[in-house]
């Protein structure tokens, strides 16, 4: 029995033509996306992230469209000399401050061999150095900020040393479960699990202040303890 099959050297050929058509199009879909998402075109629609607009707008899975705007964000990695495909995230809050804390003091030197590199190449002059205004107001520092989670450890762990060095017996110290409440707590903050974040918070009040009371029952009657604590 005779029938009209597509030879396969002609499937083979269509198959292939329009898998490079679709890849030419999920190319430039992405390059669009990316557009899109660095010019903040979410906002228009009063969504505050461009996933969210892509899942409504082109009814995705979030999922999806999480994976596409990821992708179409490391469309950049191409124009910035990588050599492969990077899965892992661009950058994240604490990047800056752990790049300067492997520096250390060698900040000095970076910037020593710049000016060197930049003199001997011609890109600066020695007029150029005569006058040198810095501007400190937007220079990032290597400074964590005070927040309740590590100031509250602090004073426990300032309390129990003080403590220790006046012969002072506690019933207890909570140096220990102190320091993991507050790391819980600050990874707890990081994955937005606020209410988590908050009953360490109060883990650490409430030994807090159970180590001030335990202090002062211990130096009631003792005048040079009191000036010292």
């Amino acid at each position: 029995m005779a029938t009209d099959l597509t030879p396969i050297e002609a499937l083979d050929q269509s198959i292939l033509n329009l898998c490079t058509r679709i890849n030419a199009a999920t190319y430039e879909l992405l390059v669009m996306i990316r557009e899109f998402d660095e010019r903040g075109g979410c906002l228009k629609w009063g969504l505050d992230c461009t996933s969210k607009w892509l899942a409504w707008r082109c009814d995705l899975s979030m999922a999806t469209a999480r994976e596409k705007v990821r992708v179409a964000q490391a469309l950049i990695q191409h124009f910035t000399g990588e050599t492969f495909f990077q899965h892992g995230i661009a950058h994240e809050r604490s990047g800056l401050s752990h790049w300067r804390g492997r520096l250390g003091e060698k900040l000095e030197l970076l910037l020593a061999e710049s000016l060197r590199v930049a003199y001997a190449t011609g890109a600066l002059k020695a007029r150029d150095m005569e006058r040198v205004t810095v501007d400190t107001t937007v220079q990032p520092k290597n400074v964590t900020h005070p927040t309740d989670t590590k100031l509250m450890h602090k004073a426990i762990v300032t309390l129990g040393a003080l403590a220790r060095k006046h012969g002072l017996k506690l019933r207890q110290s909570y140096v220990r479960v102190a320091k993991r409440a507050a790391i819980m707590a600050g990874r707890y903050a990081h994955a937005k699990q606020w209410k988590r974040q908050r009953r360490q918070l109060k883990f650490l009040r409430i030994r807090l202040g159970r180590l001030i009371r335990d202090i002062r029952r211990k130096i009631e009657d003792e005048a040079d303890l009191k000036k010292v604590f």
